[in-house]
């Protein structure tokens, strides 16, 4: 007889952007030439004192258990980077580090939600969230935005109820691109303030933005903002550590307390040698990324300009991460070769097949009628792709 699954599994939605790309992957290795818009990851190596820090660790041994809450040197490290560029003052016992951003936040939902719990999701927002506070044995209760890809605090308050427990943000956000605002994040505060709610800040591409465009954590704000905001980040995204898998989280003492029991309990500490590479990165000179943020911001341009001219789409302006999220609803109920362009699913599904060219559906962020393009690619990867799509796109019907 089968073995019966547990419905907190079966009931479980995949990773859309994890299938995508591996689905690209997959085309990849059979020798197809795709031009990858859809994985949300770095394009470029770790940088070499990075890489030789975890050798150096190696080497010298570092490779045993940890405390579960991660070496008190990154801990320390994280705290001393939120200190200098927020001014918030955490202790390393309010930090827990996990195995990226996505394991911190998924710690924080498991600690913060009890069953039948609502937690507000200004949409668009990151894929996992929803299914995380699912998991959790919360019910995400979707927000959607004014049509602008920026939070709706009027319908950010009204969503409220008295089963309402927290609200979930990510700013610079995936995958609209948008950075919000002090005025922005100071109205959500507010709700949650007025409302006795904490906030999910997940900050993982708070180095990633415009020039002329400064990230703003929510717990910098003043007042108990620093006791009612969780943070989440990571080296991920900065430092292009993605496979190293080190995120954390930092917010108030008993929410750490109990995250850094809750890992004891299942995962124990990360990988020893990827945190001492961790510490060589937040504590390394600004160069280590700096090169990779300005290739970003070329990369933005170059994108930013081609849906605007070449594509003629719709898009927010791209302020932060690397990301684009032009609005192709206009293009529903035309087709292509007798199929019929439904939804952004279909989109996506018909520029992979026809264009060899991998995106998102703005579905999978709660944002249906947008498309989601990463431009951690090279400039002619982004030439090519966006010729690509023209071709389809022209030959609607």
């Amino acid at each position: 007889m089968p073995l019966r699954i547990a419905s907190r599994a079966a009931n479980l939605a995949p990773s859309v952007t994890l299938e995508i790309d591996a689905l690209a992957k997959s085309l990849a290795a059979r020798g197809e030439d795709l031009v990858a818009f859809g994985a949300g990851e770095p394009d470029f190596d770790t940088p070499t004192p990075i890489a030789d820090a975890a050798v150096t660790a190696i080497r010298g041994g570092k490779t045993r258990y940890t405390l579960a809450s991660g070496i008190p040197e990154l801990r320390a490290a994280i705290a001393e980077d939120f200190r200098r560029r927020h001014g918030v003052a955490y202790t390393p016992d309010q930090i827990v580090v996990g195995n990226g951003a996505k394991h911190a936040i998924h710690d924080a939902f498991q600690v913060l939600i009890d069953p039948g719990d609502e937690v507000l999701l200004p949409s668009p927002y990151w894929v996992s969230y929803a299914e995380m506070v699912r998991l959790s044995g919360g019910v995400p209760v979707v927000v959607p935005s004014d049509g602008s890809c920026r939070p709706a605090l009027e319908r950010l308050a009204a969503a409220c109820t008295p089963r309402t427990r927290g609200i979930v943000i990510n700013s610079p956000n995936n995958p609209s691109g948008a950075v919000y605002t002090r005025a922005e994040l100071s109205g959500i505060l507010e709700i949650a303030r007025g409302k006795d709610l904490w906030i999910l800040s997940d900050e993982v591409y708070e180095r990633i933005t415009r020039p002329d465009i400064r990230h703003v954590s929510p717990a910098s704000l003043g007042g108990d903002a620093p006791e009612r905001v969780i943070i989440a980040s990571s080296v991920s995204k900065t430092f292009a550590m993605t496979g190293w898998r080190i995120g954390y989280l930092a917010g108030p003492s008993p929410v750490a307390k109990a995250a850094a029991v809750l890992q004891s309990q299942t995962t124990s500490n990360p990988n020893t040698p990827a945190q001492w590479a961790s510490v060589a990165a937040l504590r390394g000179d600004s160069r280590l990324f700096q090169g990779m943020i300005d290739e970003y911001d070329r990369r933005r341009r170059r994108i930013e300009e081609a849906i605007a001219t070449t594509l003629r789409l719709e898009c927010p302006p791209l302020q932060g991460t690397f990301f684009a999220f032009p609005r192709v609803e206009p293009l529903f109920g035309r087709s292509f070769e007798g199929e019929v362009v439904k939804d952004s699913a279909t989109l996506a599904s018909l520029l992979l097949k026809k264009a060899r060219v991998v995106t998102v559906p703005g579905s999978a962020f709660g944002a249906e009628g947008y498309l989601r393009f990463s431009y951690a690619t090279s400039l002619e990867r982004i030439d090519e792709g966006m010729r690509r799509i023209k071709t389809l796109l022209t030959a609607l019907r």
